[in-house]
């Protein structure tokens, strides 16, 4: 038995995501500092966990959510433009 997993996303191909720990040794702070200067037509999908999490939440053009599973994670990033990593 498999187990299929449905996403429904309005993550346009024009979004940026990144996957990853969010934590100052993996680059997440540089990443975050960028993305608090610049505009609202900019959006990030943040796919983590880490301890920069909490100010990752807050930024009004970021989309956080956490842990996902791995058919999730892959669905998301076909339908984003950019990868971050």
């Amino acid at each position: 038995n498999s187990t299929r997993v449905s996403v429904q996303s309005n993550i346009s191909k024009s979004g940026y995501i990144f996957v990853g720990r969010l934590e100052k040794s993996k680059g997440a702070e540089i990443l975050l500092e960028t993305w608090k200067k610049l505009g609202n037509e900019f959006h990030l999908t943040v796919i983590g966990e880490g301890d920069l999490e909490n100010e990752f939440r807050v930024l009004p053009n970021v989309i956080f959510m956490g842990k996902q599973p791995h058919e999730v994670v892959m669905k998301i990033i076909a339908e984003s433009r950019f990868l971050i990593h």
